[in-house]
């Protein structure tokens, strides 16, 4: 009888500091979701593509994509699958209009060279088939690189116009720092990258390689911008960059604002 009584109280107690945790996680995310509910910015017709980084897949940079799109901020128009024999597959949710979003999925998503050719033929098909003309291109990690090596390309049929190239938590060779010269000079690109506690990195990045990225890109691009991102761990690791509502909040700022 005592063994049986010792259990429930146990069993009880732990089912109480069990939702005493989820309580109190479930209202630190409704508080970090308070930027994203007040957030409010012009809508455009000029569809971002959102590119993950290395063994990238929706996880990544799919809920960014569902945040924007839930608070009106932005619009999921599209998910694009692309295999590894470059066939394309395209389900599209939205219309190009109230600044729509298309999140890019890999299927081979370990070897950048090949990703950014895939790009490329993504870019083309949008332009051929939907009348794309111009865009904007979100990198997180390894996807920086994809989007560099992209624009980076000259394409021997016509793709979309960028207008604008946000990387975050990423880091570049000396060989991509000398190729920077090969970027559109109209282009404005905006740096975000976390440091953790003063450590100096994002548990991945070193600061001090995106802040260099940004150096390098000044002189020939239109415009460059950076932001940090100081805290704990939740907020500023590596993966977590792109589940916090606030880097969603500069990014949708950078993005769509006019006046960026």
């Amino acid at each position: 009888m005592m063994k049986a009584q010792r259990k429930h109280h146990l069993l009880r107690n732990l089912g109480i500091a069990l939702g005493s945790v989820v309580l109190l996680v479930t209202v630190w995310w409704q508080i970090c979701l308070q930027p994203l509910r007040k957030l409010s910015v012009p809508q455009h017709d000029v569809p971002t593509l959102f590119i993950p980084g290395y063994l990238g897949n929706w996880i990544s940079l799919g809920p960014m994509v569902h945040r924007l799109n839930h608070y009106d901020i932005a619009k999921e128009a599209m998910v694009v699958h692309i295999a590894k024999d470059n066939h394309i597959t395209i389900k599209q949710e939205h219309a190009f209009k109230d600044n729509p979003n298309i999140l890019v999925l890999f299927q081979d998503n370990t070897d950048v060279a090949k990703q950014a050719y895939q790009l490329g033929l993504l870019n083309e098909k949008l332009y051929r088939d939907y009348h794309v003309r111009q865009i904007n291109l979100v990198g997180h990690s390894a996807g920086g690189n994809i989007v560099l090596r992209y624009l980076i390309t000259k394409h021997s049929r016509p793709v979309p116009q960028p207008l604008k190239f946000v990387n975050f938590a990423d880091d570049y060779s000396r060989r991509e720092d000398a190729e920077t010269a090969r970027l559109p000079h109209n282009l404005k690109v905006l740096t975000v990258a976390g440091e953790i506690w003063h450590t100096g990195t994002d548990g991945e990045i070193p600061l001090k390689a995106a802040l260099a990225f940004s150096k390098v890109l000044k002189p020939h691009v239109a415009a460059v911008k950076t932001v940090v991102f100081h805290g704990g761990p939740l907020r500023t690791y590596h993966s977590c960059l792109h589940q916090n509502p606030a880097v969603d909040c500069v990014i949708a700022r950078f993005l769509y604002d006019n006046g960026n």
